[in-house]
């Protein structure tokens, strides 16, 4: 087998059964991402897995520059990783700014590599 370049990982092909919106979070197996087009039901879009993104936030929670992120699956927000429940993406991400408590929404730097369910 010849060993060859397939693309720089920055990315997945996402097959959806559902509609998918531009910025909605996507969770494949252990490893999760943004989608960055709309994905039409039965269709394949992509999702990226590398970058910073502005996503829902926990509003009751404040965080530091670098705090460790989770996902919550079934909130559809950013937690902090202590908080993470079964099903939530642990290790989703790392703050690149610090988050006051009643924010809505914090900027993450994902981190794919180290991404686990709970």
């Amino acid at each position: 087998m010849t060993t060859r370049f397939i693309r720089e990982g920055k990315t997945f092909n996402h097959q959806s059964s559902v509609a998918v919106a531009s910025g909605d979070v996507v969770v494949e197996g252990a490893l999760a991402g943004v989608a960055t087009d709309p994905i039409e039901a039965d269709g394949t879009g992509t999702v990226a897995i590398s970058g910073v993104f502005a996503l829902p936030a926990d509003e009751a929670t404040a965080f530091g520059l670098g705090a460790n992120l989770a996902w919550d699956v079934s909130a559809e927000k950013l937690i902090l990783n202590s908080s993470a429940a079964a099903g939530d993406v642990e290790n989703f991400g790392k703050a690149v700014e610090a988050k006051e408590a009643a924010t809505g929404e914090a900027d993450v730097l994902l981190t794919p590599e180290v991404q686990a369910i709970k």
